[in-house]
């Protein structure tokens, strides 16, 4: 892809989900929240909090 950095990271709306998930498409979801966090609502995702992530 030109013209984007390599650290480019691409976002999508809540409702952009859920019409993915509707259609039976799973994309990868990488979640950084804190565990806590997550405990409390989980969307499928997989875990990594923020603070374990390497430069």
């Amino acid at each position: 892809m030109s013209g984007l950095s390599e650290n480019y990271v691409p976002e999508i709306t809540v409702q952009d989900l859920k019409q993915l998930l509707d259609e039976n498409k799973r994309p990868f979801i990488l979640d950084v929240r804190e565990e806590s966090e997550y405990i409390i609502a989980n969307l499928g995702g997989h875990l990594i909090p923020l603070g374990e992530l390497v430069d």
